[in-house]
C-alpha cells in the first residue's frame, strides 16, 4: 500500500505542476499566436491578453477555494473518525 500511495502522490505533483505551468504560459502563447505578422487594422492581441489575464485570475481562485474546500471536507471527515475511535468496542463487552 505504501508504494501505491507515493506514485498516487507523484501523480498528483505532476499532475498539478503540469496544470499550473499550461495555465501559465498557455495565455502568453495564445496571445502570441493572435497578434497578425502584418498590420491589417485589426488586432486581438490586447483583449486577447485581457481575457487570458481574467482567466488567469479565475483559475488561481478555483485553486484557493478548491484546497480550502478538501481541506474543510478533510478536517470533518477526521473529527468524525476521532469521535468514532473513542467508542468502546462492543465485543469486548461481552
Amino acid at each position: 500500500m505504501d508504494k501505491k500511495n507515493r506514485v498516487l502522490w507523484f501523480v498528483s505533483f505532476g499532475s498539478l505542476l503540469g496544470a499550473t505551468l499550461t495555465s501559465w504560459l498557455a495565455p502568453k502563447v495564445i496571445a502570441w499566436y493572435f497578434e497578425p505578422p502584418v498590420n491589417i487594422g485589426v488586432n486581438c492581441r490586447a483583449a486577447t491578453e485581457w481575457s487570458m489575464n481574467k482567466l488567469q485570475t479565475v483559475q488561481a481562485i478555483g485553486l484557493v477555494s478548491g484546497a480550502v474546500f478538501g481541506l474543510v471536507f478533510w478536517y470533518s471527515f477526521r473529527n468524525r473518525n476521532q469521535k468514532n475511535s473513542n467508542l468502546p468496542d462492543v465485543q469486548e463487552n461481552l
